[in-house]
């Protein structure tokens, strides 16, 4: 539990119409690979390979199935936000070659971060993250499906603290 409360008793209240949450300057980064293989990603100074060939002939290493209960994370570090276009390129399970060239500006509309709307009142809007936001591609044979995950925090009713709640929310999904 966080005690951040005492600095203001009541915390200020957004008219209805800014109870939004937005990018700031950084955020985390995550990639999953499932079903495919030979998964690249370059976006601003960062490019990865996933389940790639030693060689251009070499065998093929297919990612497994994405196992049940699965929750993704963002583990690739942080970077500013929407520093550059995203470059995607695989092979699906069929070892057909797909490649996506995209930009998260199209996807969060002018930085707006979706969060659950279940106690939106206890939300503490002066500072409503935990940490920075995290963006997270998962690449599953010919979908590309991207999350936003973040921790809000949650004003604990009766006390003078704060709890943070997890929302992982899909904010796009698209099959080739």
């Amino acid at each position: 539990m966080f005690n951040f409360l005492k600095k203001r008793r009541h915390p200020k209240k957004p008219d209805k119409q800014e109870r939004v949450i937005r990018f700031k300057d950084r955020h985390y980064l995550g990639l999953e690979c499932y079903n495919a293989s030979d998964l690249y990603l370059q976006y601003g100074n960062l490019a990865i390979g996933q389940y790639t060939r030693e060689r251009n002939d070499g065998e093929r290493k297919i990612a497994g199935p994405k196992p049940e209960g699965y929750q993704p994370s963002a583990d690739m570090g942080s970077y500013k936000v929407f520093e550059s276009k995203v470059k995607l390129r695989w092979r699906d399970k069929a070892d057909n070659p797909i490649s996506y060239v995209f930009d998260f500006e199209d996807i969060f509309k002018d930085k707006i971060i979706p969060h659950v709307k279940e106690d939106e009142d206890r939300i503490w809007w002066d500072d409503p993250l935990q940490l920075y936001p995290d963006i997270i591609l998962e690449v599953d044979d010919r979908t590309l499906n991207i999350y936003s995950n973040i921790y809000v925090y949650l004003r604990v009713p009766g006390t003078n603290k704060l709890k943070p709640r997890r929302d992982l929310i899909k904010v796009f999904s698209k099959t080739f």
